[in-house]
């Protein structure tokens, strides 16, 4: 009886030690699966934490982007409403400009003049309100610098919208280094300058100036005497209005 007492004894102690090594590892693993969850679950609500801020810079940044494209799209707009508002101002109305037609009919009128009125052989130039030659004419016993004189003459006109007799009148003798500056400048830029009478500017019914003539070859009152002849014949009026010959 005591060896069976002894057997039993055994045999129960032998299923606790068993059953006790069996409760640890499930405990065991379930304190690890807590754990592991409680790791998850932290890992997730930083992930979570991770997503919102990400999302709310992603949207901060959408935001950003939106507005500036909002922006951009203001200043377009501004842009075109200033552009319609002023298109009227984009653009000149048209200006009078002195005809070829014209031009060549001054230049004419003014040689036929100086053959009337038997003058010294003249040369004639005609400019168009920005000074650009359109006529140049010159009769064949002319020295050879009186055509650069008669282009002068035109171009102290245009270039001062004044006749070339009015700013000698102007001038000289009292501010002569003056008129001596211009001529200069005038030299330097390409722009012939010459302050004797046979300048003539000229203009339409409305006061537009719209281009000048010069004469040179004969004496001065007869060059500017030619030259009003010739603009006025085409219908233009000049400065001066009158010339000095009658």
């Amino acid at each position: 009886e005591q060896m069976l007492s002894m057997k039993i004894f055994l045999v129960v102690l032998f299923l606790c030690v068993a059953v006790a090594a069996r409760v640890s590892p499930v405990a065991s693993s379930s304190l690890w699966v807590r754990g592991g969850s409680d790791n998850t679950s932290t890992v997730t609500l930083e992930a979570e934490r991770t997503n919102e801020v990400g999302s709310a810079e992603l949207a901060a940044g959408a935001l950003t982007e939106t507005d500036e494209g909002i922006e951009a799209e203001q200043i377009q707009v501004e842009a075109v409403e200033v552009v319609e508002a002023g298109r009227g101002a984009v653009l000149t109305t048209s200006k009078p400009m002195l005809t070829l037609e014209a031009a060549d009919g001054m230049a004419s009128y003014a040689i036929c003049e100086a053959m009337q009125r038997e003058f010294n052989d003249i040369s004639v130039v005609v400019v168009d309100s920005s000074g650009r030659v359109l006529v140049s004419k010159t009769m064949l016993n002319c020295p050879r610098l009186i055509p650069a004189i008669a282009h002068a003459k035109a171009g102290a006109a245009i270039g001062t919208h004044a006749s070339s007799r009015a700013l000698k009148a102007k001038y000289v003798p009292d501010r002569t280094p003056q008129l001596l500056a211009m001529t200069t400048i005038g030299a330097a830029t390409n722009q012939p300058f010459c302050a004797v009478p046979g300048g003539v500017l000229c203009r339409d019914e409305h006061g537009n100036c719209i281009g000048a003539i010069g004469v040179s070859g004969a004496s001065a009152d007869e060059d500017e005497h030619c030259a009003i002849v010739g603009a006025q014949t085409v219908g233009l009026l000049t400065e001066p209005s009158s010339s000095a010959l009658g």
